[in-house]
C-alpha cells in the first residue's frame, strides 16, 4: 500500500466482524485443536490489475465492497523422543459478496489450502529445527477465474 507509485488515495479502511468456533484437547504427548472461522470484510483491499496508468503500470489496490472469508483450521502438536512436532492445515472458502456479476467469486490471492509442518529439537544452550509451509494455488484477480500464483514451498 506504501511502495511509491502503487498507493490509492481514495482507498478506504477495511472493518470486519470474526465468529470463531474451536475444539482442542490433549491426549498423553499429543494435543489437537480444531476451528472454523467466518469473517466478514467491508471494504476489502485487494490488487485491481485494471487500475493502470503509467504511474502503475501493474495495477493498484482498490476496495472491494463486501467479502466473506470462511475456514476451518486444524492442528496438532507431539513431543516424539525429545523432539517437538508440530502441524497445521488450514482450508478457506474466500468468496466476494459485494453483488453484482463477481458476486460469489473466489478472492483474488488467496490460497485455499495452507499448511506448515515444524520439527524441532533443543540440545541443551542450542536449538535445532526446520519448518516446511505450503500453499495451493489462488485466483489472480478480483473479477477473474483464472488461476494466479503457483503452489509455494518454503523450507527455513
Amino acid at each position: 500500500l506504501y511502495f511509491p507509485g502503487y498507493g490509492n488515495p481514495a482507498l478506504q479502511p477495511e472493518t470486519s466482524r470474526s465468529v470463531e468456533l474451536g475444539l482442542r484437547g490433549q491426549h498423553a504427548a499429543v494435543g489437537w485443536s480444531l476451528q472454523a472461522f467466518q469473517t466478514r470484510v467491508d471494504d476489502l483491499i485487494v490488487h485491481d490489475p485494471s487500475i493502470r496508468t503509467p504511474q502503475r503500470p501493474f495495477g493498484a489496490p482498490n476496495n472491494l465492497d463486501r467479502a466473506r472469508i470462511r475456514g476451518l483450521e486444524a492442528t496438532a502438536n507431539a513431543d516424539l523422543a525429545g523432539w517437538q512436532l508440530r502441524a497445521s492445515a488450514t482450508w478457506l472458502d474466500p468468496r466476494n459478496d459485494s453483488g453484482g456479476a463477481v458476486d460469489g467469486n473466489l478472492l483474488p490471492r488467496r490460497a485455499r489450502v495452507s499448511g506448515r509442518v515444524d520439527l524441532d529439537r533443543d540440545f541443551g544452550r542450542i536449538t535445532a529445527g526446520a519448518s516446511v509451509t505450503g500453499a495451493g494455488s489462488g485466483i489472480a484477480a478480483v473479477a477473474s477465474g483464472a488461476a494466479g500464483s503457483a503452489a509455494v514451498a518454503v523450507v527455513s
